[in-house]
């Protein structure tokens, strides 16, 4: 997918799983399409690695046009993301066994929702004013950054003048995902995956990469939604602590969603991470349903230094979250631990 193949970043974890990103300079003049053509001419077919294709989709990742697809091999099977940026292409791949191949999923989709490329990928026009920022050093996130009441956090400033806090007026709504969610007028929605949506500020505004996301995760490895609950979780932590990040989990607690009569014991964590020398810090919550295996897995991340500046927002998206369609009327909650309502 590149005049030259650079393996950035080699994972193999005790699971079982392995991924791998690669980075090269964007010069095939075909596209993506191009190139996934080519991968499959030699490694697709009867007696080659991979026997069948699942899919094949255009989609998004951190902002940038992506091709994605999903091939069955006969030991492993393989998942393939490939993002083009305004220089290089960027390629995320994911190989588990076949029969753990789900399993792990949660994981590589952790990874690669953390995925950032520098300032100078993106279009000339946007990002000038993010990449001349200087990183922050990395230092301990202050304490009403930490999960702890209400929404998950600690009571948060409401913004200054110039920097008012925007209220999430406009509505998502998916019956087939199971909740809606509210965002900001100015903000736009991206259907990154089938089952993964990403709030974020418009291109070239400072709000671009802060982003809010709400993705549906099914493991295989459990039979009750509180299960589900557990084994995301624990996948998610594992996810970026293998991604050589220097990832550090600063919060970890449970939360309670208390809502129209649902009352759904989930997770929350807050972690720091470095990603192309830049700190990042994202905030997750982890909630089952009623009934079954799919689990939501809402996200907030940003960059250190503006991550407590869009935190009161994310905390207003996350309040406005509601489970639709849950087949069961679960049981009253115990008090003590963060509350949604």
């Amino acid at each position: 997918m590149a005049q030259r193949d650079g393996l950035d970043l080699l994972i193999r974890d005790r699971a079982g799983f392995v991924v791998k990103v690669q980075t090269g300079n964007a010069v095939d003049k075909g596209g993506l399409a191009n190139s996934f053509a080519k991968l499959e001419q030699a490694h697709l077919g009867e007696g080659r690695k991979w026997r069948s294709r699942r899919y094949r989709k255009q989609t998004t990742l951190a902002g940038l046009p992506a091709l994605e697809a999903v091939y069955d091999g006969r030991e492993v099977n393989t998942r393939v993301i490939a993002v083009r940026g305004r220089t290089s292409d960027f390629v995320l791949m994911y190989f588990a066994p076949p029969a753990v191949f789900d399993r792990h999923m949660p994981a590589f989709e952790a990874i690669a929702g953390s995925f950032r490329p520098a300032a100078d990928q993106y279009p000339a026009t946007a990002r000038k004013a993010e990449a001349s920022q200087a990183p922050q050093a990395s230092q301990p996130p202050r304490p009403e950054a930490e999960p702890a009441q209400g929404n998950g956090l600690k009571p948060a400033s409401r913004g200054d003048a110039s920097h008012p806090v925007p209220r999430p007026t406009r509505q998502f709504a998916n019956a087939t995902l199971g909740y809606s969610i509210a965002y900001p007028q100015e903000w736009v929605a991206v259907r990154e995956t089938p089952y993964m949506v990403v709030f974020s500020g418009a291109k070239g505004s400072e709000a671009y990469f802060a982003t809010v996301s709400v993705q549906n995760v099914q493991p295989q490895d459990a039979s009750t939604p509180r299960e589900a609950a557990v084994s995301v979780h624990a996948s998610l932590k594992r996810g970026l602590a293998a991604a050589g990040t220097q990832a550090r989990i600063v919060a970890d607690k449970a939360i309670v969603y208390d809502k129209d009569g649902q009352v759904l014991h989930g997770h929350q964590f807050l972690v720091i991470y470095r990603q192309n020398g830049r700190e990042f810090a994202q905030w997750t919550v982890v909630l089952p349903r009623t009934a079954g295996t799919v689990t939501h897995v809402w996200s907030y991340a940003a960059p250190r230094r503006t991550f407590d500046l869009y935190r009161p927002l994310a905390a207003k998206m996350l309040k406005t979250l509601t489970i639709t369609g849950s087949e069961q009327t679960p049981t009253r909650s115990s008090t003590g631990k963060s509350v949604v309502k």
